[in-house]
């Protein structure tokens, strides 16, 4: 029955879902209907999952039920560009998610979860006969995880969790936890390719397009984006909210709780406020409650931030992350044609903090752009035709025209 169930509804998004949605539309509405006034702009963007743009029409409606002239715009990301980043965050490839997981391997506290006396007594009570193929670590896990989708599934269908004892429950959710954890978040020091490259990208598009608004060069009265749980956790992880980074991984398997960091409907509000000094103050809300960021104080009123604070404390983390990374991007593109564009694909990507360039003559105008782009943003570069060999120093034409 879960089966036929599953494979008529995979990658939908369940009744139950769509209810939440447009309540938290209307919620959003009533608790900030300055915003929504007359005919606003709204900006959203969303990835290409059918179950994703359906979570974006349920809020949006959830809008628009108090106010139908709302001017919403629609953007779905096509996996390049900067509608990507908005709901992606920085490209990251499968090499080095691999790399990440290897660097950060969790596998042995997988095992440390389970007593052998346990799996073989879930083996006996479940199963006739046992394919010696069959992990009953991972087989426990698919009935916690079955169990969860019967009920985010609004369905009629038996909960199957209630065959699994209580310790085997907890187990399994103690796994799916960490693994969560683990994954997307910072511990032990670390620097996770994911937290940074998924979480850092969204957030960069954050500040990006707030300042924007905040200086007048847009005219937005909100930007929602609609995404993942596996992007969402990294962004709450990198913005240090309240409750989600831990030193190790020990104290966040004493507390750390998904269901409160990547429950159905997970979402993060900021609200933007400017007042009689002129100054820009943020409110956010984690799951529409309000939350606070891990080292860094709000302001005397609680829970209200100064934006200039906050965004020195993520572009800080920005920098953080960035000397963990050692990715030498390769290019060869006429840069005499494009100017600075690889260099600043480079920054916006977060693809590497070096390039090495194999180009014909450039023009000393567009090498000295060049050379001001990395010397401001801290990238370095090398150009294979830049050199003269016999000399062993930059050609007569560079040397003469660019300071360094």
């Amino acid at each position: 029955a879960i089966e036929a169930v599953a494979s008529r509804n995979y990658g939908a998004l369940s009744t139950l879902g769509q209810r939440e949605l447009t309540g938290i539309g209307e919620r959003m509405f009533r608790n900030a209907g300055t915003l929504f006034r007359g005919d606003a702009k709204v900006e959203t963007y969303a990835t290409s999952s059918t179950r994703v743009m359906r979570s974006r029409d349920c809020l949006v409606s959830g809008l628009k039920k108090y106010n139908p002239d709302l001017n919403v715009t629609y953007a779905v990301s096509n996996r390049t560009g900067r509608t990507e980043q908005e709901v992606r965050g920085y490209y990251i490839s499968e090499d080095e998610i691999q790399e990440s997981k290897n660097r950060n391997d969790l596998r042995p506290l997988y095992r440390k979860i389970w007593k052998k006396s346990e799996l073989d007594a879930f083996r006996k009570r479940i199963f006739r006969t046992v394919p010696d193929s069959l992990d009953i670590r991972s087989a426990i896990y698919s009935f916690y995880g079955s169990g969860q989708a019967c009920i985010a599934c609004d369905s009629n269908l038996p909960d199957i969790t209630r065959r699994l004892t209580t310790d085997e429950l907890y187990n399994a959710w103690l796994r799916n936890n960490l693994s969560w954890y683990g994954n997307s978040c910072l511990w032990d020091g670390g620097i996770h390719t994911r937290n940074y490259r998924m979480g850092g990208g969204i957030v960069q598009c954050i500040m990006d397009d707030a300042d924007a608004v905040i200086a007048g060069k847009k005219d937005v009265s909100a930007t929602l984006r609609f995404s993942h749980d596996t992007y969402l956790l990294p962004v709450i992880s990198f913005m240090n909210l309240h409750g989600v980074n831990f030193p190790t991984l020990q104290e966040a398997a004493e507390g750390f709780l998904n269901w409160e960091n990547v429950c159905l409907g997970t979402n993060v509000q900021l609200f933007f406020y400017r007042n009689r000094a002129g100054k820009v103050l943020v409110k956010i809300l984690k799951n529409e409650k309000e939350t606070t960021v891990d080292s860094i104080k709000p302001t005397a009123k609680g829970v209200y931030y100064r934006w200039d604070d906050l965004k020195n404390f993520w572009n800080s983390r920005m920098k953080l992350t960035a000397n963990d990374r050692k990715i030498v991007g390769v290019g060869g593109l006429s840069e005499a044609k494009y100017g600075v564009s690889t260099a600043k694909l480079i920054r916006n990507e977060g693809i590497a903090d070096m390039t090495v360039l194999f180009l014909s003559p450039w023009h000393p105008d567009t090498l000295r752009a060049l050379a001001s782009y990395c010397r401001a943003n801290g990238l370095r570069f090398t150009m294979d035709e830049i050199m003269d060999r016999r000399n062993k120093g930059p050609k007569k034409i560079y040397r003469d025209n660019v300071d360094e």
